[in-house]
């Protein structure tokens, strides 16, 4: 008789079954995983809880059967599973996403992946899948919202363009006919005609700027404010928008308080049409909340190396908690008095914040509380340049493009002629016509030594013009100028390439234009 100790293999195979009994209540504890073992003929052994909550059948209706039962038949007819095999086997493991079948054949998307199984003794395969297809449907969702979004962006794109087109078309008309008044002898002999030329000019420069920054839709979503600064005096400009508010607004008492005459002028460095901008809009909202027989100051004075420009009035006041949020965007405190109606957006004084800052300055509001008027300060850097004021910059200069022979084309008749006077007033020898069919004609057997066209045009646009006049051989290389109305900058590449040489927007400036001329047709002599 033999003994052996067998101790330790007894152990062993404990632990053996104590690991595979830990390892299958794991398997039927996970719900939310499908965990199915196969043969090595994809054939289905064990079938966990999870994969019977996943794919809806019990273990008994699937033990012994192909996997493949869980694919669509689409995928069956493909190939899939055996293809899942195949990379399991040669690889050691396989991952795919796609869409599966439940016994009651509806579908969902599951994430899966196949590991091969491989023993002393058996071999196998486990796959594990999980039902992601919430997760897929909130993709596909984004995807398909993040893709309407961009449509209505492009058509939003597109109608502002438009609309800076029809806007600009008026607005172009009055700056070339005020820069035609401000050429006749008549109008320069009169100071207050040629004032009034003046303010229309600045007028339509700062409006149409204006429809430029609320247009430009690239510029509002990057943040991005471009300024044109010079340097201003803000004595003028208060003393300005106070005779301008007295005159539309005179049932209030509004007054200005300034520096003394000794005092040193407040130069900033600074755009003005958004400055006025800024005052304007806190002299309305100062006008909004206050009573009918408001009390409004305006007051100049100095804080250090800043300019303090202060807005008081008598209205309604604000609470300290109205005080911390007045400059949100669309954010408006809410009405403490019942005859006050706070109408609006509430991205006036939003604006005011985002204008003064991008000069580097601060706003900030004051307010005793409810009934007690408030205070809105603005403070602005003073510039440590001289202003320049020194009113001889009026020298006209006449005749600049004395014998240039200048193409012009544009479907408005109206600018057409404008154009033409403005043109003719510097010498130049112009034809114009409003078909640019016609304007190519024309230009195949005379010579131009400029060619100024407007970019939207039915028939044929500008684009289309100047290709078809590269092709001739009098206008290959003749200095062209692009004219557009839209609203939507253009790439300037896109611009070079049609064969334009420069681009300008409408409505366009005299001295610009002439100063453009100049240079395009002295660089061709060079």
């Amino acid at each position: 008789m033999t003994f052996i100790d067998i101790t330790k293999r007894r152990e062993a195979e404990d632990d053996l079954r104590a690991g595979q009994e830990r390892m299958r209540l794991v398997a039927e504890s996970t719900h939310d995983f499908a965990i199915i073992i196969l043969d090595e003929q994809g054939l289905i052994t064990d079938w966990n809880t999870g994969a019977e909550l996943v794919y809806g059948y019990t273990s008994a209706e699937v033990v012994g059967a192909y996997y493949d039962l869980i694919f669509s038949p689409e995928d069956r007819s493909a190939g899939i599973p055996e293809n899942e095999l195949r990379a399991a086997r040669e690889h050691g493991r396989g991952e795919d996403e796609r869409w599966h079948v439940r016994k009651d054949g509806s579908r969902f998307f599951a994430s899966g992946e196949i590991t091969l199984l491989r023993t002393e003794a058996v071999m196998g395969y486990v796959k594990i899948a999980r039902d992601l297809t919430g997760h897929k449907r909130l993709h596909e969702e984004q995807s398909k919202r993040l893709a309407e979004n961009q449509v209505s962006s492009h058509m939003k794109d597109e109608f502002f363009a438009v609309m800076s087109h029809e806007l600009k078309h008026p607005l172009n008309l009055i700056q070339l006919n005020a820069e035609i008044l401000r050429r006749l002898p008549a109008i320069r002999s009169v100071e207050k005609a040629s004032k009034a030329v003046n303010t229309i000019s600045d007028a339509v420069a700062s409006q149409a700027r204006i429809i430029d920054d609320l247009l430009d839709v690239a510029r509002i979503r990057t943040g991005k404010l471009k300024l044109k600064t010079c340097l201003l005096d803000l004595t003028t400009m208060l003393r300005e928008i106070h005779d301008l508010a007295s005159e539309e607004y005179p049932a209030v008492e509004l007054t200005l308080q300034l520096p003394s005459s000794d005092s040193a002028p407040m130069i900033v460095d600074g755009d003005s049409t958004r400055l006025e901008q800024v005052i304007w809009n806190l002299l309305h909202n100062a006008l909004k909340f206050s009573p009918t027989n408001a009390k409004i100051k305006m007051i100049l004075s100095r804080a250090g190396d800043s300019a303090q420009v202060d807005i008081v009035d008598n209205g309604i006041g604000l609470s300290p908690s109205d005080i911390e949020h007045v400059f949100d965007l669309f954010s408006q405190a809410a009405p403490k008095v019942a005859t006050v109606q706070r109408d609006g957006l509430g991205i006036g004084l939003s604006l005011v914040r985002q204008l003064v800052q991008a000069h580097s300055g601060s706003v900030n509001a004051r307010s005793a509380g409810l009934g007690h008027g408030c205070t809105f300060t603005v403070l602005l850097p003073i510039s440590d340049r001289a202003l320049d004021i020194d009113g001889n910059d009026e020298i006209q200069q006449s005749g600049r493009l004395k014998g240039l022979k200048v193409l012009v084309v544009d479907d408005s008749p109206e600018i057409l002629e404008v154009m033409r006077m403005l043109l003719e007033m510097e010498n130049a020898l112009v034809n114009t016509f409003s078909d640019p069919l016609l304007a190519l004609k024309n230009a195949t057997d005379e010579h131009y030594d400029v060619i100024l066209s407007d970019i939207g045009m039915p028939e044929m646009n500008g684009h289309e013009l100047i290709q078809s006049l590269r092709q001739t051989k009098l206008h290959k290389y003749t200095p062209a100028i692009a004219l557009t109305g839209y609203g939507i900058d253009h790439d300037p590449h896109q611009v070079k390439d049609s064969g334009f040489d420069r681009h300008m927007t409408k409505p366009v400036q005299y001295e610009e234009l002439i100063e453009t001329i100049e240079t395009l047709c002295s660089s061709m002599l060079e």
